[in-house]
């Protein structure tokens, strides 16, 4: 006997397993709609948009906490100096403030080594051949010693400026070393 037959109650007949349910090709078959399935893709669709954006913002807030983090190994090198040296690096500020800033911290006449390896970050973002510090996003982080520039905050220190994700300097995302 084969396992898709059972004998009937009335004696040696046999009923299909499938008893009751429609047979392959009739008009009531179980299948999804049209309407069901779009459904599935459109709930799909929306949690594929909340990870994303969640992924999206974390990442964002990774990007800002590197660089915030870069800012804190450049002023500890800057400190360092300072101690060293008697006084921060010269930097006028801007991008030539950046160049100055580099040169400084990397000179061979330093008593000892105020960057390690590939932290913080550098390179030629401009193409000019001189190295600078770079936040995440590798723009020059400007550099500007406390002589070239007046008032408050921090008249007696320095200012690292980081353009931020938009890549402009002065906008609101700008990341630095000072409230704003």
């Amino acid at each position: 006997m084969r396992t898709s037959e059972r004998p009937s109650a009335a004696g040696g007949g046999r009923l299909a397993a499938t008893a009751g349910r429609p047979t392959p090709g009739a008009r009531g078959c179980a299948a999804f709609t049209l309407v069901e399935i779009l459904v599935v893709i459109s709930i799909i669709g929306v949690l594929m948009g909340l990870i994303l954006g969640g992924v999206s913002a974390a990442r964002r807030h990774f990007n800002i906490t590197h660089t915030k983090t870069i800012l804190q190994l450049i002023g500890a090198a800057i400190d360092q100096y300072q101690f060293d040296w008697g006084d921060y690096p010269p930097g006028a500020g801007g991008a030539a403030g950046s160049a100055e800033l580099y040169r400084a911290l990397t000179s061979p006449a330093n008593p000892r080594p105020y960057t390690s390896g590939s932290e913080p970050p550098a390179a030629d973002v401009d193409g000019s051949g001189q190295r600078v510090m770079v936040d995440h996003w590798r723009h020059a982080i400007y550099y500007t010693h406390h002589r070239h520039y007046a008032g408050d905050p921090n008249k007696d220190e320095y200012r690292l400026q980081s353009a931020g994700p938009d890549g402009q300097y002065g906008t609101e995302d700008d990341i630095t070393n000072w409230r704003k």
